[in-house]
């Protein structure tokens, strides 16, 4: 999994994330997107080649670091997890 990375940004402030999508056979697709600033955000491509089972897997490793997350915010804020 590739975790991106940049400047730091108050809580709840606004930007956009540009993506510029190169793929062969195709012309370039530049996507722009709002983001708010301490949200949670994924990006998926859909194929049509992702199955059930791998929906499944990745829905319950990303169920995962949320619990995992929510647990280290619990511990630092002194909450008995």
């Amino acid at each position: 999994m590739e975790v991106l990375e940049g400047e730091e940004q108050i809580p709840g402030t606004y930007t956009n994330l540009v993506m510029n999508i190169d793929e062969a056979g195709i012309d370039n697709v530049t996507v722009e997107n709002p983001l708010i600033a301490g949200g949670v955000y994924g990006i998926t491509f859909d194929y049509n080649t992702i199955n059930d089972n791998s929906l499944g897997n990745k829905y319950d490793e990303l169920q995962g670091c949320v619990d995992k997350l929510q647990s280290e915010a619990d511990l630092a804020i002194g909450r008995q997890v």
